[in-house]
């Protein structure tokens, strides 16, 4: 069986700028594809997730260094190539992904300003509930009469009772009539208050 070759299959083995011309045409079917695909991904909006809308922008980028590169191939043809057609979807293809640059870098910038906002919250959140959780009892420190122990008891006091801002003037006082024994009990102060 013979094989007879078309008359477009011998123009391309006989020009090889016809070639390229047409190795370009795909590259470019193909990368026109990608802009479609991106481009009805924005139109729908389907996913506001930060690393998908990112991973998108990121192939947005790599698609115009493609593109890019493919307008310089077209230029390498010779004269007699007409590629004006093909020169006109390329700059199209620019101006969609120039469009959808920046309907990216809208949507990433909307969700980093939510995510500060729910970092914010989260940070509110914590001090409440740390101002609400009840931590386990810690004894408090024992002071009696010897003279030894006192350095010891004031500054447990000092950092367990004194310092607690969530304390009144009035507790502090009932936890340090409460850590005194034996004669130290005994001692008296002038007014019923923590201050004095």
């Amino acid at each position: 069986m013979i094989v007879v070759p078309s008359i477009a299959t011998e123009l391309l083995f006989l020009n090889p700028w016809l070639q390229k011309l047409t190795a370009l045409s795909r590259l470019r079917g193909a990368l026109s594809q990608s802009v479609t695909k991106l481009e009805n991904y924005i139109k729908q909006g389907t996913s506001e997730d930060k690393v998908v809308l990112e991973t998108k922008f990121s192939k947005v980028e790599s698609i115009r260094k493609k593109l890019f590169e493919l307008h310089k191939r077209y230029y390498e043809l010779p004269p007699e190539a007409d590629f004006t057609e093909t020169l006109e979807a390329i700059e199209k293809m620019k101006t969609c992904l120039e469009e959808m640059e920046v309907s990216l870098k809208y949507l990433v910038s909307k969700h980093n300003i939510d995510d500060s906002s729910t970092k914010f919250n989260i940070k509110e959140n914590k001090t409440e509930n740390i101002l609400i959780v009840k931590l386990p009892d810690i004894p408090l420190p024992q002071f009696s009469e010897e003279y030894e122990e006192f350095g010891n008891f004031k500054s447990q006091f000092i950092s367990l009772i004194e310092d607690n801002d969530g304390l009144t003037n009035t507790q502090k006082l009932y936890y340090l009539k409460s850590s005194l024994t034996g004669e130290a009990k005994l001692i008296e102060t002038t007014d019923e208050t923590y201050l004095s």
